[in-house]
Order: C-alpha cells, then structure tokens, then sequence
C-alpha cells in the first residue's frame, strides 16, 4: 500500500510541473504575441506616416520632368504629423530622419529616371531605334572606308610635293619657269666653266667681276632653295607614312632621304663658293695683298669644288592647263561659312549655369548602380531628356505656333535654356555655341554618309572624275587626280549635308541613306558657290532622331551632371540637395507595455 500512495503522490509532482510549465509557456506565449501586435502596429503606422509623407511629392516635378520628391524642409515635420495622427495609443520620442537621398546624387537622379522610363511604353521609340539601326548597318559596309581622313593628307602631301617641284625644278603653279632652281643652278648665263673661267685672273677685267656677281646671286638663292627642299622633304616623308597605303606616288621616302642628302652637300658648295666671291670682290680694291692673295686662293679651291654639285634629283610631275579654273580653298571656305540662321532662336551671350554637382565627383557616385545593361540605361536616360527637354527643332517649331508636348503627354512649358538638349551633347554655356556645335556635328555625319551614297552612284561618281580631269597646274603622276577627285567629292557632299540641316531645323526630314530622288543638289551650283534651300521632305529622319544619335556618344555620367544642371536653373536654382527621392526614420515610442525603437527606409523607388 506503501509503494502505491508514493506513486500517487509522484504522479501528481509531475503533472504540477507540467501544468506550470504550460501555464509559463502559455504566458510566455501571450507576451511574445502583445509584443509583436506592438511591433507590428508600429511599425504599420511609422510606414504609414512614411508613405503618407512621400505621397505628398510635389506635382510640378511629377508634370514638369516625370520626377517624384518633396522638399527637405518639411520632410521630417511631416513624419511626425502622421506618426502622431496615426498612433494614438503611442507617445512618440526622438523621431529624426536621417539619411536624405536627393536628387543631387546622380545616383539617385538616375534610378528616378530609369523608373519613370521602364514604368511607360516605349515600344514605339524601341522599334524607331531599332529601325535606325538597322540602316546603318545595312549601309555600313558603303561608309565604314570614306576617305575623307587620307583625301586631307593627300591634298597636304600635293601642296608640299609641287613646292618641292617648284624648288627642285623651278616649275611653278602657274605653269611658268622660276628663274631659280636647284637642278637649274649654273647650268646656263653663266655655267660653272664660265664662273671658273671668270674666277682664273688675279686681275678679272668687268667682264669676269659682272660673271660672279651674276653668279653670286644665282648660288645664294639656290642656297635658300636647297634648304627649303630638305624641309619639305622632311615634311613629305611624315605625311607619307601617316597614309597607309599610297598608290603610284612617284618618289619613295628612301630617295628622299637620299636627295635630302644631296641638297644638303649642294647648299654647303654653293654657300662656301657665294661666299669666297663676296670676299674676293671686296679684296680688288684693297691694298693688303696678302689678303687679297688668301682670298684669291680660296676663291678657286671653292669654284672648283663646284663641279661636285649634284643635279641627279630629278622628280617627276605632271603640268597640265586647267579647262575650269576652281579654288577648292574657296569653295570650302564659302560650305564652313554658310550658316543658318540660328542665333534669332539661340543667342549668342554667355550664361550663368551655376553647377548642380561636381563633375569630379559624379563618376564615382555613378560607380555604385553601374550594371551589365549600360547601353540600355544609356537609351533609357537618352529617350528621357529627349521627352522633356528641348531641343532646337522643337524651339523652331514652338515659335511657328506649334504644341511641343513632353512624354507624359503635356504641353512643354519654357525653361532657362531654349535649346537643352543641344547643351547636353556641347555642354557650353552659350545657346548659340551649343546649337553650332551640334550643327558641325550633323553636318559632319551628313557629309560622310553623302560621300558614301556619291560613291555609290556610278553618274555622280562619273561626273565628279570627268570634273577631277579638267583640273589644272603642277600635279603628282597617278594620284592628282585622284587629289582633285577627292577635293570635288568632299565639297559636293558637304554641300548637301548642309542643305540636309536646313531641312532638319525647318521642321523636314532626311533618309539616312539617300538615293537619286532624295538628293538635293548639283555639282555645278556648289562649285559656283550658289547654294540653295529646298523643299521639305516627309520621309526619312527628323532631327530630334539625329541628335537622338549624338546623345549616344556622350558619357552617362556627363549626362547626368548636365541633366542636374538644367533642372538647377529650371527650378529658380535652388539646390538640388533641397528635393529628396528618399529617407531613414528613427525613433522610440512609449507604450503601455514600455519603450519601443523603430526604423525604417523609405524611397520612391519601392514606393506603391
């Protein structure tokens, strides 16, 4: 009986324990459960207040530019009003806001722009793009070899070689003989014999003196030349070897050299001999004989060593009389200067654009959300400012009376600049400066894809050899023409890439890549230097897809810092540090049950 009331007794110990460790872990249990209710309540109404304060962004960003941010100055205070609105039950204590994201982290300009850009559809732009790049490289094989690079160290290599021919043969430009050269150097009135006869006597008669003073100056000029000559062989071989390939050029670099050689010595005899008959006819009426026999003694060892000059540098050329007379320097000068008018629509006067960021500075924040998908952040921020700022074609457009309208579909409002995106592909502070610089630019693209078509085009190209073959003057053997050729091509394509950017700046349009019916110009007008205007064209690339094309090659983190720039000037320059894209909250409330710390980050980028 014994051993069965200790059981008993052992068994109620037992389940004593077990029901206070229930009754523990129950409580244990409930408390956890107030406390994560707490928690969960406050951290519901901090995110509350924290939403509510970003909701309240401001709406001229979001209509103006497609950003979302709110000013900093009520940032903090607006938190507060929420939290305290919403947590009745709570005494909030050291609230702070911390951490301010802004819009002058490019960082965080960027990932506003890329969730504005990624959030809209842009399939209609994706396919324009694509469309654009399909051209090119459809047409790439046609432009990716344009001479235009070696066409100017040819044209450079001619002037220098028919200088080099007009100091070593003495034929001119003009087709007319120099009365100087170096292969002509005492060959005839008077020969080296008759300087060397005129030289003999002690005592020369006027005729002998009249012989070397003739001679005198025939060997000071060849002097003269035969310095020019190395110089422009030097100058020859450099331009030379800069080309890869030259065709037909009708003097190596190794004969030069060795010619060089040659002027070299012949500008030592020459210059020796000029000066012992200088000194000998200043001796004859001298009394110190034994000056006048040193000199004479010098005199003929000099104009002996005459017959050491050297005249086997022959170089060949080609003269040829012109039957159309054209000055290429004219012709180009007349294309660099016509202009149009662009300053009525871009002023020409220095701004204050102030800064919005460092440059120095703007890489190293970017470095930080770089991605494998940089081209596509590239195009994204690239159809952004397109979207919202303006360029010249839209300003032209605007003062004709036209809707300019922003991608969120409203009409654009005036900012500090008229032509912004020109500034953001220039980035100078003058309108007109910015506008020009684009210019050179579309003119410069236009230009090499217009070669590119006229190489194409078997009775342009025709015409322009036909034209090449007229030309006139000292030419180099097999490549003159091809000088002249290139000279008349460059000017014929220029001349058309600048009627192609007045189209585009009156609001028309051009192909890429053109054919006969698209082709505006004739050779004849532009070597006459009487270009004009044409009528618009609807098919083909407006500007705004040109200049969408220069966007392209400038740097992202350049961009953005002259994005921040206008957004600067635009917003009555107040600093961009001042309109926040995201915070921290920090805290403490007391509840029934204690204190409690809370934090918290906040941006527009999880904002829904």
């Amino acid at each position: 009986m014994k051993k069965k009331g200790a059981l008993h007794g052992s068994m109620t110990v037992f389940f004593s324990l077990i029901f206070l460790v229930m009754i523990a872990f129950l409580t244990s249990l409930l408390a956890f459960g107030h406390y994560q209710i707490t928690r969960t309540r406050i951290r519901r109404d901090v995110d509350a207040a924290a939403w509510s304060t970003l909701a309240e962004y401001r709406q001229n960003w979001v209509s103006e530019y497609g950003l979302y941010c709110l000013p900093e100055d009520q940032v903090e205070q607006t938190v507060r009003f929420y939290l305290d609105e919403n947590a009745e039950a709570y005494q909030v204590q050291n609230l702070t806001v911390t951490g301010l994201k802004t819009l002058q982290e490019p960082r965080e300009l960027q990932k506003q722009i890329l969730s504005f850009m990624r959030e809209r559809g842009i399939g209609t732009i994706v396919e324009e793009i694509l469309q654009t790049i399909g051209w090119i490289q459809e047409k790439e094989e046609a432009v990716e070899e344009l001479p235009l690079e070696d066409l100017q160290n040819l044209e450079e290599i001619q002037e220098v070689y028919a200088g080099l021919v007009q100091c070593v043969e003495g034929v001119m430009q003009s087709g007319s003989q120099a009365p100087y050269s170096i292969r002509g150097m005492l060959v005839r009135e008077p020969s080296i014999h008759e300087v060397q006869q005129a030289a003999a006597p002690k005592n020369p008669v006027l005729e002998d003196i009249a012989v070397l003073e003739k001679a005198y100056d025939a060997m000071e000029q060849t002097a003269v030349l035969c310095d020019q000559a190395v110089a422009l062989a030097s100058e020859l071989i450099q331009k030379l070897e800069a080309i890869e390939k030259v065709e037909n050029f009708p003097v190596t670099c190794e004969q030069l050299l060795a010619y060089q050689e040659i002027w070299q010595n012949n500008r030592e005899l020459v210059s020796e001999a000029a000066v012992t008959i200088r000194n000998w006819l200043r001796q004859l009426d001298g009394e110190n004989e034994a000056m006048k026999e040193q000199a004479y003694t010098e005199l003929i060892q000099a104009v002996t060593r005459l017959n050491q000059y050297d005249r086997s540098t022959p170089l060949p050329y080609e003269y040829r009389e012109a039957t159309s007379a054209w000055d290429f320097g004219r012709i180009l000068s007349y294309l660099r200067g016509y202009r149009v008018d662009i300053e009525a629509l871009a002023p020409d006067a220095e701004l204050d654009l102030g800064t919005a960021e460092a440059e120095n500075e703007t890489e190293d924040s970017l470095q930080e959300i770089t991605t494998d998908e940089g081209f596509w952040e590239q195009f994204l921020l690239g159809e952004y400012c397109l979207g919202f700022f303006w360029n010249f074609s839209e300003n032209a457009a605007a003062h004709r009376g036209e809707n300019i309208y922003t991608l969120r579909g409203e009409e654009k409002n005036a900012h500090f600049l008229r032509n912004e995106i020109e500034y953001l592909i220039v980035g100078a502070n003058n309108e007109y400066r910015n506008v020009d610089g684009v210019r050179t630019r579309l003119v410069a693209l236009r230009t090499a894809l217009n070669i590119g078509y006229l190489l194409t085009d078997t009775q342009k190209r025709t015409l322009i050899a036909e034209m090449a073959a007229a030309t006139g003057g000292v030419l180099l053997p097999g490549i003159g023409n091809g000088i002249a050729f290139g000279l008349i091509l460059l000017a014929w394509g220029w001349g058309e890439a600048v009627i192609d950017y007045q189209t585009l700046t009156e609001g028309g349009a051009v192909p890429l890549w053109k054919d006969e019916a698209s082709w505006k110009t004739d050779l004849n007008s532009i070597l006459a230097m009487q270009i004009e205007g044409s009528e618009q064209e609807e098919e083909g690339l407006a500007y705004k897809q040109y200049v969408r094309l220069l966007l392209y090659t400038v740097d992202e983190s350049v961009l953005l810092n002259r994005v921040q720039t206008l957004l600067y000037c635009n917003e009555g320059r107040r600093d961009l540090s001042g309109w926040v894209t995201g915070f921290t909250v920090e805290g403490s409330m007391q509840g029934e049950s204690g204190w409690w710390n809370w934090s918290g980050e906040y941006a527009y980028e999880t904002f829904s």
